[in-house]
């Protein structure tokens, strides 16, 4: 019994023992298989991350692709197969930030990349530029403006531009330039050939001519003029800044240069006109009256000075100032002929050749004058004067200082010398005529009629008038008779007889050689001092020439550079050219091709997108019958061999800013032909139309404007703008894929656009 009891016993026991472990066993199965499917979603989970990430890197990728090829950011790049990403990109100075969202599985990853990039084309300032390789006319009321604080650029590259309107812009003209009464540049212009502006019309900057340049009454520019030929400025008109021509220049009456004037012809000035600078001639300098100079006055030639000068006058021939004329500075002429005072001078007047100062001009400073032939006195001279060769003081002559005549002719003095007076030649002193020093006199008879101060000396023999003094001492070294009918204040000394009649004196002693005769016989009487027999005085030194050089001024002047004009760039259009772009590209039947309302198809494209209808046979000729408004939402190209406009306004979505690229593709400058279409005009037709997106127009042929507004750049190989109704271009920087306009900067031979990364990293 009680083993049988015990056996039962240990089978409960053992029952409970397998219950625990199964019931172990069970939890750790459970527990293993929860890992496992734990570990299994974490790795799914982590894959898809990872897909999620290389998307994203692969967005980075092909957003920086497009924008090394369009060197500009081109909008939502996306991809269609997953895992899908989505990239967009941001320039700023020099760096471009693209942001990349991936996405996989469910998991997204956004990473951010910075790069660094330059680039050897960079367009000019960013402006908008308008270029026509033909003759080209703009006509009032149209206006041409820019949309930028920069001004437009317009650009002739081929043939002749007349203005007649306003332009907010720069030129530059491949032959000639003429504006009428409507235009008014804001900006400069530089022309190949001819400038010229007809009444009322004006440029606000500077104008560059190759050839002539000629203003018409009343016409301005605001900047400097140089021109490579010559250039007349008419009545009334204005150069705001410096002028310079290679040939001659004219000032009619009441023109105006605002800086220097620099020519290498002559230089004419008429009535009333002036230069507010210096004026520099290769040839003569003809100032009028009342015409003014601020500066100095320089020619190659002679100098005719009627008006004005507050400078110098320095010629390379002879100079004439002329009644109620002024030249503040000196005056210069290295000439030989005889150089005319008729005005005043501020300073000295220096010439190779002999100098007249005509009555009442005035001279403050000193005459030099270089040359053998009598130098003429008849005003003031308020320094000294020093001639070559003999001089001429009339009764209204004046020298503040000394005079000095090197020739050996009479010197005649028939007004004033201040100073002394040295002469090589005889010296003949006038009735009224005086010199307030000393007098040295070469051979011959020396007259004294007048007045001297000091003593007098001279190497021939003298005449003394009756009632005439001599302040001082005298001495004269010839065997002649010298008559002393006034009175020599001081001693007397003479190589030659004396004739001391009544009424005649002498102050101090006489002394004269025991062979020569001392007569009237009381002529002793009349002598204050003693009289003594010795040998007479030694003869005076002649004076020496004045010591005098003068160069003739240079003047030389240089043609301006030719200005930049391009030459026409062929564009036929690849798809590969607009990277980030989706093609619609359309057959010869597609309904587009033909309908008016084509350009509402534009609407429907939210990402950036060309449109392609270089199929259609003829082009998109056809156009609305009245005004249809299209609003732009992204970037689009349309790409045809003719694109009518007429009667279309294009807007930008709200929150959006596009821009749009007609264009009609170019081989050899003529529309290119493709598979299919039509070899249409290339026209491309804006009448009614408003264009109020950034938009370039690109054709080899022409583009028409009529009553129409546009805002933009464009590249034609013509343009035609219709005199009639008013419109307006707005011009606006619009990129492209080949270089079409200039840079402001060289381009590096070889440069290509470099672009560097600075930093990659996952955001959010």
């Amino acid at each position: 019994m009680l083993v049988k009891a015990g056996r039962r016993d240990e089978r409960g026991s053992a029952l409970v023992s397998v219950l625990v472990i199964m019931l172990v066993l069970t939890l750790f199965a459970l527990t293993l298989a929860a890992i496992v499917t734990n570990t299994g979603s974490t790795a799914a989970g982590g894959r898809s991350t990872s897909q999620a990430r290389a998307a994203a890197d692969a967005g980075v990728a092909s957003a920086l692709a497009a924008f090394k090829k369009a060197e500009v950011c081109t909008g939502t790049i996306a991809s269609t197969t997953a895992p899908v990403y989505s990239a967009t990109c941001a320039v700023a100075t020099n760096t471009v930030t693209f942001t990349s969202t991936g996405s996989a599985g469910g998991r997204q990853v956004s990473v951010q990349a910075v790069y660094g990039f330059t680039t050897a084309q960079s367009y000019e300032a960013k402006v908008g530029q308008l270029t026509f390789f033909t003759e080209t006319t703009t006509y009032a009321p149209n206006k041409v403006t820019s949309s930028t604080t920069d001004r437009a650029k317009l650009i002739v590259a081929k043939g002749d531009f007349r203005c007649n309107s306003p332009m907010a812009a720069n030129v530059v003209v491949e032959e000639d330039f003429s504006s009428d009464s409507a235009c008014a540049v804001s900006g400069w212009v530089k022309v190949k050939g001819d400038a010229t502006m007809n009444a009322g019309s004006s440029i606000g900057g500077s104008l560059t001519a190759g050839k002539n340049v000629i203003l018409n009454p009343v016409s301005t520019v605001g900047g400097s003029l140089t021109a490579g030929g010559t250039v007349v400025i008419g009545s009334n008109c204005s150069v705001g800044a410096d002028l310079t021509s290679v040939g001659t220049a004219s000032l009619r009456s009441g023109g105006v240069v605002g800086g220097d004037l620099t020519s290498g012809g002559n230089a004419s000035l008429d009535s009333s006109s002036s230069v507010v600078g210096d004026l520099a001639t290769g040839g003569y300098a003809d100032l009028g009256s009342g015409t003014s100079v601020g500066g100095n006055v320089t020619s190659t030639s002679y100098s005719d000075i009627e008006g004005i000068v507050k400078g110098n006058v320095e010629a390379g021939g002879y100079v004439t100032t002329w009644s109620n004329s002024s030249v503040e500075g000196r005056v210069t002429a290295a000439g030989t002929d005889r150089t005319w005072i008729r005005g005043t001078v501020g300073k000295d007047v220096k010439a190779i050749g002999p100098v007249t100062t005509y009555y009442n001009s005035n001279v403050t400073g000193d005459v030099i004058a270089s040359g053998t032939l009598t130098t003429e006195v008849y005003s003031r001279v308020g320094g000294d004067l020093a001639v070559h060769g003999a001089a001429l003081i009339s009764d209204d002559g004046r020298v503040g200082g000394n005079a000095t005549a090197a020739g050996t002719g009479m010197t005649s003095v028939r007004g004033k010398v201040t100073g002394s007076l040295k002469a090589a030649g005889r010296v003949y002193i006038y009735d009224g005529g005086s010199v307030s020093g000393d007098v040295t006199a070469g051979t011959g008879a020396t007259t004294v009629r007048g007045e001297v101060g000091g003593s007098l000396k001279v190497a021939g023999t003298v005449i003394l008038n009756y009632n005439r003094t001599v302040g001082a001492d005298l001495s004269s070294s010839a065997t002649g008779t010298n008559y002393i009918y006034g009175f020599a204040t001081g001693n007397v000394s003479v190589g030659g007889h004396v004739n001391l009649p009544s009424g005649g004196g002498v102050g101090g002693n006489l002394t004269l050689p025991s062979s020569r005769s001392l007569t009237p016989s009381d002529a002793a009487t009349r002598v204050a001092g003693t009289v003594t027999r010795e040998a007479g005085p030694m003869d005076p030194a002649a004076p020496s020439a004045p010591s005098l050089t003068l160069s003739p001024p240079v003047v030389t002047v240089t043609a301006p550079p030719d200005p930049s004009v391009p030459t026409w760039q062929d564009y036929g259009y690849a798809s590969a050219d607009w990277p980030g772009y989706t093609v619609q590209q359309l057959d010869m039947k597609s309904s587009w091709c033909t309908t008016r309302s084509w350009a509402t198809y534009l609407e429907t494209f939210a990402t950036p997108t060309v449109l392609d209808a270089t199929a259609c046979k003829d082009g998109l000729h056809q156009h609305p019958d009245r005004a249809t408004p299209v609003t732009i939402n992204a970037n689009v190209v349309v790409v045809s061999s003719e694109i009518d406009l007429q009667f279309i306004t294009f807007q930008a979505a709200s929150g959006t800013s596009p821009s749009l690229w007609f264009i009609v593709p170019s081989f050899q400058q003529k529309p290119r032909k493709y598979p299919g279409g039509g070899a249409e005009s290339g026209v491309i037709d804006l009448n009614s139309t408003t264009v109020g997106v950034p938009t370039l127009l690109y054709t080899p042929t022409r583009i028409n404007i009529r009553s129409s507004t546009f805002t933009g750049s464009m590249y034609s190989g013509s343009i035609a703008l219709d005199s009639g109704p008013p419109g307006d271009i707005k011009a606006a920087p619009v990129e492209f894929p080949i270089a079409l306009f200039e840079s402001t900067q060289p381009t590096t031979p070889g440069g290509t656009f470099s672009v560097t990364r600075i930093s990659q990293r996952e955001i959010g």
